[in-house]
């Protein structure tokens, strides 16, 4: 009993933490993929509204960090139930920090063109939507919009001070949702 006692009390002395922010549409599949989420959210108002309005959808956005494939990252349609799309968004970790910021900012703009547009739901109806919306870049599909927000996402990140380091984002590390 005395130790129980002692424990609330060493409990209750301990300075409270902010909260971390909750992330429901977005998530961060490993250590180094939050550490980019939670930049991006922190200094780019742009990459805040994506998230924000992507909370508006059905969709579900899954963040890794993947290894180079000639692309810088992309966005695919993992799968689709009753109700939600599930999203791939990779970013390729051969970049710096700050180069994952603008691409996850790219990104994020690409899955909330598919949001916007339920009739995505698998590789051809997303292939069809990106021909009607955007262009044929390299092996797969580009808007302007996208990277205009890209740009956008870079000189935020320029106005905002020195560039992210990641000081405790282990590479392999998993997060468990």
């Amino acid at each position: 009993m005395l130790v129980e006692l002692a424990t609330l009390l060493v409990l209750a002395a301990e300075p409270k933490r902010p909260a971390a922010p909750v992330i429901t549409r977005v998530r961060p599949l490993s250590g180094m993929a939050r550490f980019i989420v939670d930049e991006g959210l922190l200094r780019s108002p742009t990459i805040a509204r994506l998230v924000a309005e992507l909370h508006q959808y059905d969709v579900f956005v899954y963040v890794e960090m993947d290894e180079p494939s000639g692309a810088r990252g992309s966005t695919s349609i993992m799968s689709v139930a009753p109700g939600a799309r599930f999203l791939r968004v990779r970013i390729f970790r051969n970049l710096d920090p700050r180069q994952q910021i603008e691409v996850l900012g790219h990104e994020l703009h690409h899955a909330l063109e598919i949001a916007r547009a339920a009739e995505v739901i698998d590789d051809k109806s997303f292939r069809a939507y990106f021909d009607r919306i955007g262009y044929q870049s390299g092996r797969g599909f580009e808007t302007d919009e996208a990277q205009r927000v890209e740009k956008d996402v870079r000189r935020e990140l320029s106005q905002s001070g020195a560039r992210p380091g990641n000081p405790g984002a282990k590479r392999d590390e998993e997060v468990l949702l």
